[in-house]
């Protein structure tokens, strides 16, 4: 639940700032790395004030559950090959779908271009104006940042995950074993679409790991 609260409160700090500066038109990388340090010093100021707790010790029984049953292992192992794959073809290829640059990309493309998110003048495909932003949000925040858009690719990656997370925590929360809970989460991590669209910078993973975050 830590990691899974941590990726929800990152997603919003980072759509967040990218809201509040874009009425000035200041989405820009110094206004962004500004912003940035600023919720560091406000999150490092919270947490003295609590008193510095410290972090709860990483689960490790997920992983002696994986090791105890040759079936989760071997599960576990083809979906560290397919997820490296993935970060590979994020690294190694620009965005080439026809959804990521008609609209995904296009539209970060445009709210960099404003400074800050907005309406689209005389936008040629209604999904630039009406579908909901925060993935393109995301996406606009690591273009911005890192002038590189085949690192956008890891907005949906870290979507994928954070869901892989939350299928495994609601599963334990439904009172499933752990080894249950972890067959669900890897089971997740290698459906086709699932796969093929992590190494997009569509916005589809995104949706899905904020809702089951919810």
């Amino acid at each position: 639940r830590l990691l899974l609260g941590a990726y929800v409160v990152a997603f919003a700090e980072v759509v967040g700032l990218t809201l509040a500066l874009s009425p000035f038109a200041a989405v820009t990388r110094p206004a962004l790395l500004v912003g940035l340090v600023v919720l560091l010093v406000m999150a490092q100021a919270n947490w003295i004030l609590l008193g510095a707790p410290r972090l709860p010790a990483p689960p490790l029984e997920p992983i002696h559950a994986l090791v105890r049953v040759p079936v989760l292992l071997a599960l576990a192992v083809v979906v560290g090959l397919a997820l490296a794959y993935v970060v590979a073809l994020i690294v190694g290829t620009p965005p080439n779908t026809w959804d990521s640059l008609t609209y995904h990309l296009a539209r970060a493309a445009f709210w960099r271009q404003a400074g800050g998110v907005g309406g689209i003048e005389s936008a040629y495909d209604e999904r630039l104006e009406i579908s909901p932003p925060n993935a393109e949000i995301a996406l606009t925040f690591v273009l911005e940042l890192t002038r590189d858009e085949r690192l956008a690719g890891f907005v949906q990656l870290a979507g994928l995950l954070a869901a892989a997370i939350g299928i495994f925590t609601l599963a334990r929360a439904l009172d499933l074993a752990r080894r249950e809970a972890a067959f669900g989460a890897l089971l997740f991590l290698t459906l086709p679409i699932v796969l093929l669209e992590s190494s997009t910078t569509q916005n589809d993973l995104v949706a899905a790991s904020l809702l089951v975050a919810a």
